[in-house]
């Protein structure tokens, strides 16, 4: 039976020779422990250890640069396609016509409101379906003779009339007759005809009258009705 050797002790250890770094590394050339682990591959991995970090941090690295060269290319990719698009929308008229390959050039847009061209123009409503009350306007007595030498006038056929669309319980239109008047005197202080003055509204000129928009302004900001 062989005698039974003793473990190895650190200073025998200290003098095995270590591998040379830019080679590959060998197995352990230390002799075989039976008692313990071997002292020395714990000491190469630890002179080992920040080689490996560098080369790990190194790759790292490289497909860090890499990954940030793809994201560059897709920004500028992406910058290149939006810059087309507004020069598709808001480029001059002259530019609206140059075509990309594989890109159809837009249509003109629709104007979002007011008149359309190539339509005709909106033409006024016709109320005449609308039940009617009319009302007979006269001057006031004191304003049916002349202010320059005080003849009355006299009544003048026919009369003038304005319809204005109305809102009360139901709608209706209201006709305002105004009578007409004409002079009897040759001073000329009243030229033409006289008739009573329109009744006030909203909008000059317009068919709606005050009831209309009074409606309207209730329901929309009272009411929180749309209109």
């Amino acid at each position: 039976m062989p005698p039974e050797r003793s473990p190895i002790s650190w200073s025998e250890a200290a003098t095995v020779p270590l591998p040379d770094r830019h080679q590959d590394v060998p197995a352990c050339s230390a002799p075989s422990v039976p008692l313990g682990p071997c002292p020395v591959c714990p000491r190469l991995a630890q002179e080992f250890e920040p080689w490996r970090q560098a080369a790990y941090w190194q790759a790292r690295h490289q497909r860090a640069v890499q990954r940030e060269a793809e994201l560059n290319d897709e920004i500028a990719r992406l910058q290149a396609q939006l810059r087309l698009r507004a020069q598709q929308l808001f480029g001059h008229k002259a530019d609206s016509t140059t075509t990309v390959e594989g890109v159809a050039p837009r249509a003109p847009a629709p104007r979002p409101r007011g008149q359309q061209r190539g339509r005709p123009g909106p033409q006024r409503r016709d109320y005449a379906h609308l039940p009617a009350i009319e009302q007979v306007l006269e001057l006031p007595e004191e304003q049916q003779r002349c202010a320059g030498c005080g003849q009355p006038f006299a009544v003048f056929p026919g009369t003038d009339d304005t319809t204005v669309l109305e809102i009360e319980v139901r709608a209706h239109r209201r006709i305002y007759r105004r009578r007409r008047y004409r002079p009897t005197c040759s001073c000329g202080t009243h030229p033409g005809i006289v008739t009573m003055p329109t009744p006030a509204r909203v909008i000059p000129k317009s068919t709606l009258g005050v009831s209309v928009w009074v409606t309207l302004l209730l329901d929309k900001f009272l009411f929180y009705r749309p209109t």
